[in-house]
């Protein structure tokens, strides 16, 4: 738990520094901020095609009209298909991702974000394999594990628009969007029987990288900060 508590707290630190620094700028530069908050529908939607329980939602704070500071959270109960041909796997847990994002506006209201995020992943899995044999002795174990974690980086490349060009009040500032994402595992807790299949926030751990995708609505708390003219 120390180990893990020093992986959070340096991720912050390191995220909000480079928030810092790239927040300084000259006092005749126009700088506007607002608050973001996201909540990923697709997962939700995703039930109804298969048996994974997955929920997300985020903040975004973006300032000096470009750099945005993501940190998003979820919880989940992956099961994935043919993780033990002869048994039964899932994994339970939360997740949270923080880092540093760059955003662009190639069209009004319609911005285009990319950049990096840092993932840690808390949870437990429950597995069960049954093998009959008429040669060797029967095999019948369950596995019941806690207190597992994992990191991850993403690399994320997100769009997002107005959900109603002629929208008034409430309805102005909620925008929808999608997020495409390639995840590379960076390490997992090490276990000595089953292996660790799948990894609440990551997904499955066939390959030490996977490529996702997620569709969200946000809604934009808009403040004005800072606004002058050059000389």
């Amino acid at each position: 738990m120390k180990q893990q508590l020093k992986y959070f707290f340096s991720t912050i630190v390191c995220s909000f520094l480079t928030s810092w620094l790239a927040a300084q700028t000259p006092e005749n530069q126009e700088l506007t901020s607002w608050w973001q908050f996201n909540y990923d529908y697709g997962k939700s939607v995703a039930l109804l095609l298969n048996d994974n329980v997955r929920q997300e939602a985020g903040i975004d704070y973006t300032f000096k009209k470009h750099i945005v500071l993501r940190f998003e959270a979820g919880n989940a109960k992956l099961k994935p298909k043919n993780a033990i041909l002869n048994g039964t796997y899932q994994s339970k847990g939360s997740y949270f991702r923080i880092g540093p994002m760059y955003k662009i506006e190639p069209a009004p209201s319609r911005y285009l974000s990319i950049g990096a995020t840092f993932g840690f992943s808390f949870f437990k899995d429950l597995g069960q394999v049954n093998i009959l044999s008429e040669v060797y002795p029967d095999l019948n174990k369950i596995i019941d594990r806690s207190g597992l974690s994992a990191r991850f980086v993403e690399l994320a490349v997100s769009t997002e628009g107005p959900i109603s060009k002629n929208a008034r009040g409430f309805g102005r500032h909620l925008y929808w969007g999608a997020t495409a994402r390639i995840k590379y595992l960076v390490s997992e807790t090490s276990v000595n029987e089953l292996d660790i299949y799948a990894i609440p926030g990551f997904g499955t751990t066939r390959k030490s990288s996977s490529v996702a995708a997620s569709l969200f609505i946000a809604y934009h708390f808009h403040e004005k900060l800072f606004n002058s003219k050059t000389n």
